[in-house]
């Protein structure tokens, strides 16, 4: 049972489906022979499995060295072992594996002495090479951010008109080459948490990135948020880098490489992530404008998706946070947010797109149908996929391509409009209080809310067996949870007039762009159909600046705002 403390998440293999498909059989029936006490035999499959594939799973590797202690095959035990330290795995050698009643034959062996040596001298190596390379992604990203500062500082110039300066943000197109070591594999970057919390993503450059063309962007969520204790550090992904071409993540990769875009996979734990609590939330964003200002990313073709824990981290950036992304897609989500209310209606801004498996024990296949007739009965893009006889891990199985085709195919069409004439938007917290141009920022939940501000949610059954998917529970459960009272808007803009309306809303903010408006015109904005603004707005170049050093979006260029308390 100790055993377990070690086990990996399933990663898949690099092979071809058929041998990939082999190796999961020979490691099931090497199991299926162990509990017989055929260890030699079971040695035998394993290892012939393990020899079908690139990358075997690390617990593989502890298994075949445990099956070949208890067959007393000691040289092929300390082999597996010593591969396990070779490839990282410090703590499977050096706390797991003494532990383990499996290797108890070996306890007496010289080699066992010798092998807790090297364990203890990879361990002192490990924290050295940790602290360079965490001092050296830190100096790395200031390098990136330096060059971006600098070429922000050089777009001002004496003269300029207020509309020059911002054509020139517009046309911003400096950007740092990538050095040749990180042109085909995984660079580890830092994500910064909070002020004393320090995370590390991958992220996956196209093989012939070029800093001068503008490449789509696409962020992949991982599940299993609340397993997750820590973070990883830039070793671990620099040594794991082959996972993220592989397993769950293999067609993302995959296609992420053949579609040139860049694929970024940040990573989370229980107390900061994209479901529950709150205080993981903005890491995604934040990320996405940090790697805006490193690499050249199309701002309107920013995208992102995940599996599971990830995909509902998708719907709730779908529903609480959407302004950076053009498109929104989960595998196997349970579709709600954690965090407050599920305001279903906001998707109408974006659109989402679902795949899920009727033998998924996540959410009932039967919940999703029900969710895409709500959600398309509203008028939101919403498309759901459904695949049969899979279970929750459905982008483990090569079966899965075609919807990771459906899914790059919908997305090279997807394309981000922040300027479109007609938004809606129902927050309960002002946090997550913004979509693209009109913002919340206080509500007035003692008001009488309006008899278009509506509550959606329905019941989800046919809820499937986690350890058995032929067993379904006819347990009746509410899809959403609304703790928190909210306030909402419907706005509108054409011909330099805006007409808001406000639910439970005490204050607003309207961004300006002119793409939306011609500035040498007045501006009216009429909110619950009175008058309340009706003047000129000049360009006001040190909050463009601001906000562009912040943003880094060069399609999304607001150049003033009109804050209003109706």
């Amino acid at each position: 049972m100790k055993r377990l403390l070690f086990m990996l998440i399933c990663i898949g293999c690099l092979g071809s489906g058929a041998d990939c498909q082999t190796y999961n059989e020979l490691r099931d029936s090497a199991a299926k022979v162990r509990e017989k006490r055929d260890f030699a035999t079971a040695f035998r499959l394993l290892t012939d499995g393990m020899r079908r594939t690139e990358h075997p799973y690390h617990n593989d590797l502890y298994d075949a060295a445990a099956y070949a202690s208890l067959a007393g095959m000691s040289d092929s035990a300390f082999f597996y072992l010593d591969r396990l330290l070779r490839e990282g795995e410090i703590d499977m050698v050096q706390y797991g594996a003494p532990s383990d009643e499996d290797f108890k034959p070996l306890f007496k062996d010289d080699r066992w002495r010798q092998l807790n040596r090297r364990a203890d001298k990879a361990r002192r190596d490990r924290q050295f090479r940790l602290i360079a390379a965490v001092a050296g992604c830190v100096r790395y990203a200031d390098a990136m951010n330096a060059f971006f500062d600098s070429a922000v500082a050089a777009l001002s110039a004496p003269g300029l008109t207020d509309i020059q300066f911002f054509r020139r943000l517009q046309r911003f197109n400096r950007f740092p080459g990538i050095d040749s070591q990180h042109r085909n594999g995984l660079l580890a970057l830092p994500a910064k948490i909070n002020d004393s919390t320090l995370s590390f993503c991958a992220v996956q450059l196209p093989g012939n990135y070029d800093p001068a063309v503008p490449h789509p962007l696409l962020l992949v969520l991982h599940g299993a948020v609340f397993m997750n204790t820590g973070f990883p550090d830039p070793i671990g992904i620099a040594q794991d880098g082959f996972f993220y071409t592989t397993g769950m993540n293999q067609f993302f990769s995959q296609v992420g490489y053949q579609d040139q875009a860049i694929v970024i996979y940040p990573h989370a734990n229980r107390e900061f992530n994209w479901m529950y609590p709150d205080d993981g939330f903005d890491m995604v964003p934040d990320l996405v404008r940090d790697v805006k200002k490193y690499f050249n990313i199309d701002d309107n073709r920013v995208y992102v998706s995940g599996h599971s824990n990830g995909a509902t981290g998708v719907v709730s950036y779908l529903l609480k946070d959407p302004s950076l992304f053009a498109g929104f897609y989960g595998f196997n989500s349970n579709p709600r947010v954690r965090t407050g209310g599920t305001f279903i209606r906001n998707a109408i801004n974006r659109s989402y797109f679902n795949v899920a498996t009727d033998k998924d024990y996540y959410f009932p296949v039967s919940g999703h149908d029900s969710l895409m007739r709500i959600a398309t009965g509203m008028g939101i893009d919403w498309q759901n996929h459904v695949y049969r006889g899979f279970p929750h891990w459905f982008p483990q199985f090569k079966e899965s391509y075609p919807a990771f085709q459906l899914m790059f195919r919908d997305m090279a069409e997807r394309v981000r409009n922040p300027f479109q004439h007609n938004l809606y938007w129902e927050c309960d917290d002002v946090r997550h209080g913004r979509c693209d141009w009109i913002s919340i920022d206080l509500l007035d939940t003692g008001a009488e809310k309006k008899e278009w501000q509506t509550r959606t949610n329905f019941t989800a059954t046919h809820w499937i067996d986690n350890r058995d998917t032929a067993k379904v529970s006819d347990t009746v459960v509410s899809a959403f949870e609304f703790p928190r009272l909210s306030g909402a808007v419907r706005a509108h803009y054409a011909d330099n007039r805006f007409d808001i309306e406000t639910s439970r809303v005490k204050t607003i903010t309207i961004y300006l762009s002119p793409d939306m408006v011609d500035l040498t015109r007045p501006v009216r904005v009429f909110v619950n159909g009175k008058e309340v603004f009706d003047k000129k707005v000049a360009y006001d170049r040190r909050f463009m600046l601001d906000n562009f050093r912040a943003e880094a979006d060069r399609k999304a260029i607001w150049v003033n705002y009109i804050q209003l308390t109706p």
